[in-house]
């Protein structure tokens, strides 16, 4: 381990100070610099340098090797989610790069800290990662290696069977019924009372009824079976770990492996299910420092694009890329108000790539000055030909036309401001934050340059002709537009989103207008079937993709609905097989690593294991699951009926040899 110079803890206590006056909340870091064989072997070990060992850890720490020897790959960062989190830097990287990491990861440790889908992590995975380390040598020298690492491979191949919602699930049981409605002995819960004769055949219809009363009773046998102990579980569990640790016969030293195993499957899952808004805010923080708060100097700045360059241009599905532009273009919207009703009501009659900008500045001016617009809206059109123009000192060479809106609402409030940065220039204790401070009071001086030129009639006065269709629209759609939210927005993003929900929410047709995205298979595009093609470039198929992709991590759901599978007829007499039911919601099944599973889990269960799944036909209806489709609004009325398995595959095991038969064909109910 390299030795921490003073001259990167200078930086660090520089950055840090940076971030941090810039919104960033994280917890204290630690920094640690590594060559690259050390960073290598931790990267093998998930990042935690205190795991267990196993051969199959070996192999990935030589697959990292070999990637860096051909120059394919670089670690050049990694950081752990603990308190106080602990992050490594690359021996061999220049000082730019090493200013860099420590941005990009402190931008990491605000999300830890800060996102809700990591408020349960174990922040002090070290020590638990540590202590499991201990006990599982213990059971080497106890129980021999061999059969040690025998069961942590069987360990490792089914350590993602966990269920994602289960540490988001409250805790309280407590549930109503009916919706708090009582109904006395006797009364018929599925009719509505109507003194109208002629609509009970509507307000009834006679099929709805006869299988709610039929499920009813569905429900009410197996209650009974429950309360008898004739079907276990009670309800299909998905997290597969806990029910085997339960009640597969183990040895308690296996299943205090397992255990091991079932935590840090959780511990990773936040991580998994936000590695493009985590990775995308990180990248949002680096460039933004680096090169909008001045931790780049000019001599250094060729050094930092190619490096930036490298980590956003990589190819394929970029987290870093996405994330950063989904960030940035939500900032844009909310800092112009390009979102909402008004803006989707508006499309028709504004071109609003080139008058939106004029028409929400507009329409805030005539609701504060009540239709007296003259003398604000030429100081509106002057103003945006002064930053244009570099007038009264002015950075033209800064000049954006898709931030002048955001720079107006900081002209609006630049006199408050400059008074408060001046104030805080003052009082500062931190040296560190000398020339934050100093560039943030040179912006709000040519603000306020501009302001004082208008006050004293020495900005040149420009008025453009004011469109017809804004006062139309202004007096249609009342209210002032939120305008400069985009970095409170962003945070808020922040706190609450995960990468399925960052999808569905903030990936734009306009957005997608920007980003290349298509998809390609064996075949597409019209090339010939042993060759990759274009499959789908629309905006609608790459979005169900993505959140396709992202649903459950990209990990097919797999519940366990019968523990007593298998035995005689007479339910009394139960056989002691696993019956498991893959939940088909758009990831399929993979055959090589599913009769690997399937041999796992006979010899934890030790009796036969069954697997259920469905094979459908036409992409469409595989590649999607249908609540994607509700949600996107493109559910045809077919598909809001049912989705419909073309068959079902059944695989069973005996721990040698899988066998497979097909079922009958199945129906499956939308969800909406």
């Amino acid at each position: 381990m390299t030795l921490f110079s003073n001259e990167l803890k200078t930086w660090q206590t520089i950055i840090q100070a940076v971030a941090r006056r810039n919104g960033l909340d994280f917890f204290p870091i630690i920094f640690d610099v590594l060559d690259w064989d050390t960073i290598a072997e931790v990267a093998s070990y998930h990042g935690l340098p205190d795991h267990f060992s196993h051969w199959k850890y070996g192999e990935e720490y030589v697959k990292m090797r070999k990637s860096f020897s051909y120059g394919l790959s670089k670690i050049y960062e990694m950081v752990i989610n603990t308190n106080p989190s602990i992050a490594y830097l690359l021996e061999e990287n220049k000082l730019v790069d090493q200013k860099l990491v420590m941005a990009h990861v402190c931008a990491h440790v605000d999300f830890f800290k800060n996102n809700a889908w990591f408020k349960r992590s174990d922040r002090n995975m070290l020590a638990t990662s540590r202590a499991a380390s201990e006990r599982i040598d213990g059971y080497r020298k106890e129980h021999g290696e061999e059969a040690v690492d025998d069961f942590l491979t069987d360990c490792m191949k089914i350590e993602n069977l966990i269920d994602a919602r289960v540490p988001y699930v409250s805790k309280d049981k407590g549930k109503k019924n009916n919706h708090g409605k009582t109904f006395k002995k006797g009364e018929d819960l599925f009719r509505f009372r109507s003194d109208l004769d002629y609509l009970d055949d509507f307000l009834n219809p006679r099929e709805w009824i006869k299988a709610q009363r039929e499920a009813l009773k569905n429900r009410q046998e197996r209650a009974s079976e429950i309360r008898k102990g004739l079907t276990f579980p009670a309800k299909p569990v998905r997290d597969i770990l806990l029910f085997l640790l339960r009640f597969a016969p183990m040895e308690e030293w296996q299943r205090d492996i397992l255990d091991i195993f079932r935590q840090e499957s959780y511990y990773f899952l936040p991580q998994r299910m936000t590695k493009i808004a985590n990775e995308g805010w990180a990248a949002y923080w680096h460039s933004e420092l680096m090169v909008k708060r001045g931790l780049a100097p000019p001599e250094e700045i060729v050094d930092y694009a190619q490096h930036n360059a490298g980590t956003l241009g990589s190819p394929g599905l970029n987290p870093y890329k996405l994330g950063l532009m989904i960030y940035r273009d939500i900032e844009y919207r909310w800092d112009t108000g390009r979102h909402g009703l008004l803006w989707e009501e508006c499309s028709p009659y504004l071109d609003r790539k080139n008058q939106w900008d004029d028409f929400v500045v507009f329409k805030n001016i005539f609701e504060e000055t009540r239709g007296v617009v003259a003398e604000r809206w030429t100081e509106w059109c002057s103003f945006k030909n002064a930053c244009e123009k570099g007038l009264c000192g002015f950075p033209k060479d800064l000049f954006s036309r898709e931030k002048i809106v955001k720079w107006w609402c900081d002209y609006q409030i630049c006199r408050e401001v400059y008074l408060k940065v001046r104030k805080e220039r003052d009082t500062n204790t931190q040296p560190e934050l000398e020339q934050e401070i100093a560039k943030d009071l040179k912006w709000q001086e040519s603000l306020l340059a501009i302001k004082r030129a208008w006050e004293k009639g020495n900005l040149p006065r420009i008025s453009e002709p004011i469109p017809d269709v804004f006062f139309r629209l202004a007096r249609k759609h009342p209210g002032k537009v939120e305008l400069g939210n985009g970095r409170e927005k962003i945070f808020e993003v922040r706190r609450r989103i995960n990468d399925h929900a960052l999808i569905h929410e903030f990936f734009t047709r306009d957005l997608f207008e920007k980003i290349p995205f298509f998809s390609y298979k064996q075949g597409g595009g019209g090339v010939p079937a042993d060759h990759w093609g274009v499959d789908k470039a629309d905006f609608e198929s790459i979005k169900r993709k993505l959140m396709y992709l992202l649903f459950n991590q990209g990990e097919p759901v797999i519940e366990v609905v019968d523990g007593r599978y298998g035995g005689p007829a007479e339910r009394p007499h139960r056989g002691r097989g696993l019956y498991l039911v893959h939940r088909h919601e758009g990831a399929d099944l993979r055959l090589d690593e599913m009769k690997d599973v399937l041999r796992v889990l006979f010899r934890m269960w030790q009796h036969p294991v069954y697997l259920e799944t469905v094979v459908t036909e036409g992409e469409r209806r595989t590649s999607v699951p249908p609540w994607v489709l509700h949600q996107m609004g493109l559910q045809t009325q077919e598909e809001k009926k049912m989705r419909r398995g073309d068959v079902s595959l059944f695989f069973t095991t005996d721990g040698e040899t899988i066998s497979e038969k097909y079922i009958k064909e199945v129906e499956f109910p939308a969800p909406y």
